[in-house]
């Protein structure tokens, strides 16, 4: 049986542990630069609070109620996600962490699984502070499915079994809430008066096929029992790898946002290093913001002449994609470099026409690794390309954001006894 744990409301659940006086109270938590709503307390979703809407489209209704606010503080919820997860592995080997709140783990279907999944949840409560939910079936699908009904429990724990009326419980799960569904494909199957998990079982195999892809063939079939998702105990390869921000304040020099960019590429290579690929291409894009006229977005890919993890053929990279893409006289809001086609380090092939010069392979390679130290060892802004942000670091818009309660001294929560 696989068993999904999902954390209650977690980014609002990690705010209240070290605060307590916010406990049933309405909170919200906003993403960077304070833009949208990310995470809702229960309290806070009664009120009409929607996730995603924008800040200052609510600030009536957060006054109006007196919502505790809070800027998102992603190191604290990291740290509370890596304890949550140590303790899921003290239960079971197989265990599949697929977000920073939820995890897969593997058990046994006995008459004692209910009170395992009991102790699951009281050794995070206890341990850390996080309440969850658990859901408990035979397929990761139909775990996903438990986990929305274990919310709706005093409880916080349901388990399909052979006890359990699984299609009665269907009727009532929208074809929107069923994963590997959602907004994609949910339109298409409201149009065929397919409108809940169970319309969706009875449909045939064919006519998914003919109008759909396998993926929601598999997503049919898990809901019938069928495990088409194992557990995956192994980290998956990185496709590619993305930094992107969103600025506090509308950018419309070139300047200014090629050395925004630089930055970005830099730390993307330098994430891209630490999993040893390199890279056969790269993106960057530039937005302006949605909520004003002369509404522009550039997106442009380009390829680098050898697979690369340098530093400096990567920044030189971006600086040219982006002026192929940068408008004069708009604002730009937000900015980002994709790095696309990794290879793993030790599967390099050297190019026909490259510079097979050893000496200036190695002193390439040698610079690059040193520059990964520095980085390692006394922080990203201890050395910069020049062509980087010199003077001044990233600008966040982070008014509401709580201290660094697991992570700086300085921060560290004061007990007066």
């Amino acid at each position: 049986m696989i068993a999904l744990i999902d954390c209650n409301n977690f980014y609002v659940s990690c705010e209240r542990i070290f605060n307590p006086d916010l406990k049933g109270k309405p909170v919200i938590v906003l993403s960077n630069n304070d833009g949208c709503v990310i995470s809702r307390s229960e309290e806070a979703k009664k009120i009409g609070i929607q996730m995603g809407v924008p800040m200052f489209k609510i600030k009536d209704l957060i006054h109006i109620n007196k919502i505790f606010v809070f800027s998102s503080n992603f190191t604290l919820y990291a740290n509370m996600s890596r304890r949550v997860m140590h303790i899921l592995k003290t239960y079971s080997e197989k265990i599949e962490i697929y977000s920073i709140d939820e995890a897969f783990i593997e058990l046994r279907l006995h008459k004692s699984s209910y009170q395992e999944c009991r102790n699951i949840l009281d050794s995070i409560q206890k341990f850390t502070g996080v309440p969850v939910s658990i859901g408990m079936a035979e397929t990761k699908t139909l775990a996903k499915i438990a986990v929305l009904l274990a919310k709706k429990r005093n409880d916080n724990i349901f388990i399909f079994n052979e006890y359990s009326n699984v299609l009665n419980l269907l009727k009532n799960i929208d074809i929107f809430d069923i994963w590997g569904i959602g907004q994609k494909y949910s339109k298409s199957f409201y149009k065929n008066s397919v409108y809940t998990a169970f319309h969706l079982i009875q449909l045939n195999e064919s006519w998914i096929l003919s109008n759909f892809n396998i993926n929601v063939l598999k997503t049919y079939m898990e809901l019938k029992g069928v495990v088409c998702y194992p557990i995956e105990t192994y980290k998956k390869s990185k496709k590619s790898i993305t930094v992107s921000r969103s600025f506090v304040d509308p950018i419309l020099s070139f300047d200014i946002l090629e050395k925004y960019i630089n930055d970005f590429a830099f730390l993307c290579s330098y994430k891209m290093r630490l999993e040893k690929k390199r890279s056969n291409s790269m993106s960057v894009f530039i937005e302006t913001s949605f909520y004003h006229d002369n509404i522009y977005s550039g997106f442009i890919s380009g390829k680098f002449f050898n697979s690369t993890d340098n530093y400096i053929e990567i920044g030189k990279k971006s600086t040219l994609l982006l002026k192929k893409i940068f408008r004069k006289n708009s604002k730009y809001k937000k900015a980002g470099v994709i790095l696309n086609e990794l290879d793993n380090f030790d599967s390099y092939q050297i190019p026909l026409f490259a510079d097979k010069t050893q000496d200036k392979v190695i002193s390439k390679e040698s610079l690059m690794c040193s520059i990964d130290y520095i980085i390692s060892n006394f922080g990203y802004s201890r050395i910069k390309l020049a062509s980087q942000n010199l003077r001044y670091d990233w600008r966040t818009n982070k008014k509401h954001i709580s201290p660094m309660y697991l992570s700086e001294w300085n921060e560290i929560l004061e007990v007066k006894i």
